[in-house]
This record gives C-alpha cells, structure tokens and sequence, in this order.
C-alpha cells in the first residue's frame, strides 16, 4: 500500500465531498413535492416512534419507582406517602454501583467488591460523588482506600 501524503488526503476528501454536494444539488432540482413530503412524513413518523417508546419508557421506569418508594395505603381515597429514606439509600446504592465498576477495571482486583459495605454504609450523595472522582485518580486501591476510610477529604 503507498503512503498518502497529508495534500494527497486532503485533496480527495474535497473530491469526495464536492461529489456529495453536486449530487445533492442534482437531488434537490429533481425531487418532487410529492416525493419530498413522502420523505419527511418517513422522518416525522420515525422520529414520533421514538418518542412513543422514549415515553413508555418513562412510564414503565415511573411505575417501578412508585413501587419502591411510594406507599399506598389499602384504605379506599388514603394519600400515597412518599419513603424518603429509602429513596436515599437507593440513590447511593446506585451511586456506588460506578465506583465500584471503576474500580474494577482500573485495578482488575476483587477488592471493590470487599469495598462495597463500606459504600453501601454512605448515605451522603456528595461523599459518593467525591470518591467517584478519586476512584478515576486513584493511582492504587490503596489510595482509594485511604480516601474512603478518610472522611475529611
């Protein structure tokens, strides 16, 4: 295979991109209305499929919410109550879950999992945030392990 020289690239890729705009000038003078229409309604129907799903999505990921941190009572017309607590041990148990796996492919051990009561011990979002960033740093376990027993920092 010969080298290509810098000028050489750059001289094709203006080829191959003039080409692309010649042959979209040619498209536009000869598309017709009726074609372009077809051509968005394809557009708007792919992108109003999206949405659908992107909606349903949220529902399901709603009603599976509602399922763990909302309580109804069985008496007819009582006010769901909201468990706030355990809506914050959630979020730092899935705040940990990165740490964790951060930790694993950097320093390819069986430590993290060792790790995992001790995070699962923070309920602090900030704290787990914290050591998220330390965990990206951390030239050794060691280091994140000093950072995690040390609370101050």
């Amino acid at each position: 295979m010969a080298e290509t020289t810098l000028s050489e690239a750059l001289r094709r890729i203006d080829e191959v991109f003039s080409q692309v705009v010649t042959g979209f000038k040619h498209w536009c003078q000869t598309v017709t209305l009726g074609e372009l229409m077809e051509t968005v309604s394809i557009i708007l129907i792919f992108f109003a499929v999206a949405f659908v799903r992107t909606l349903i999505e949220s529902y399901r990921v709603d009603k599976e919410w509602q399922k763990q941190f909302v309580e109804y009572d069985t008496d007819a017309g009582a006010v769901p109550t909201f468990d706030a607590d355990a809506y914050l041990r959630w979020k730092c148990e899935k705040a940990s879950e990165p740490i964790l796996t951060m930790l694993e492919v950097r320093f390819q051990t069986d430590v993290a999992e060792k790790l995992k009561p001790f995070l699962g011990a923070i309920d602090d979002l900030q704290r787990l945030d914290q050591l998220h960033r330390v965990a990206t740093r951390a030239s050794s376990i060691d280091e994140f392990t000093q950072a995690l027993l040390n609370l101050e920092n």
